[in-house]
């Protein structure tokens, strides 16, 4: 259902505690037959300097900020959607059969955590909005792949140093002798013990980057695809 705003008169649903392109309040307040007013009402006419002027009254945890500026993100309204979207995505993806879908849940947990934000604050959110929130989600989701990428690379440097040195092997012969050394010595430095610490660090950092850019995408298209159901 829906209901014209006292302000502007655009069309906006009754669940909506302010309109979202004036954020005037739309909260009623319905009194019972019999109730009277703590203190009685001014005479019609009273001059404003003698009667007060209303209080608005805002749910709380809400901040009328974000109301006057529906284009601007309330990250504390934003952050629990995104922390539970990304959580559930990170654990989908180390979780065996599930992982094969790894790319699927991190988009989702990008349009999932656009889509809560959405909902929550009652406001449309633009595609740049939504890829903000969704970047937000992806950094969450990449913390347990991450964790569990270090910590079975470091557990077993053998496995990770044998796997560097077959791709050396395999990597077609380079004719000058001077890059030949060059990538043999990239090679010992990146099996050393110190080695595999920066190289675990670069991809973990990589990693990270990887889950923001793609929940961001996720986040954008979720946005876009809630304002053409409406």
């Amino acid at each position: 259902m829906e209901h014209p705003c006292h302000r502007c008169n655009a069309m906006i649903e009754d669940s909506a505690p302010f309109c979202p392109k004036c954020g005037a309040p739309q909260i009623r307040v319905t009194v019972e037959e019999g109730n009277q007013a703590v203190t009685p009402p001014f005479d019609h006419g009273t001059p404003g300097g003698i009667q007060p002027p209303a209080t608005p009254v805002y749910p709380a945890g809400w901040n009328p900020a974000h109301a006057l500026n529906p284009r601007k993100i309330n990250w504390r309204m934003a952050l629990p959607g995104a922390a539970l979207a990304g959580i559930i995505a990170g654990v989908l993806m180390i979780l065996p059969y599930f992982n094969v879908l790894f790319f699927v849940w991190i988009f989702l947990a990008g349009s999932a955590a656009a889509l809560a934000y959405r909902n929550k604050s009652g406001n449309p959110i633009s595609g740049g909005m939504g890829a903000k929130i969704g970047a937000l989600a992806g950094m969450f989701a990449s913390i347990l792949p991450a964790i569990g990428f270090a910590v079975m690379t470091l557990a077993k440097p053998d496995e990770l140093r044998t796997q560097l040195r077959q791709a050396l092997e395999n990597s077609p012969r380079n004719s000058d002798p001077a890059t030949a050394k060059a990538m043999q010595d990239i090679m010992q430095s990146a099996t050393s013990p110190e080695g595999l610490v920066v190289l675990v660090i670069l991809s973990v950092m990589l990693m990270i980057c990887f889950f923001v850019i793609v929940c961001a995408v996720g986040g954008a298209a979720g946005s876009t695809l809630k304002r053409e159901r409406q």
